[in-house]
């Protein structure tokens, strides 16, 4: 990496990759009844 490299552009392909982000996976939980909006809305 270049100290040029954009962190959106790290976010991005990490996304692409795969990864799960904190919000897609506080409300995954969410669904799953694992915890609430209201958690989720507070990270």
């Amino acid at each position: 990496m270049t100290k040029s490299t954009n962190g959106n552009l790290i976010r991005s392909q990490a996304i692409a990759d795969g990864m799960t982000t904190l919000k897609q996976d506080g409300m995954f939980k969410m669904f799953q009844g694992l915890t609430d909006i209201s958690e989720v809305r507070r990270v």
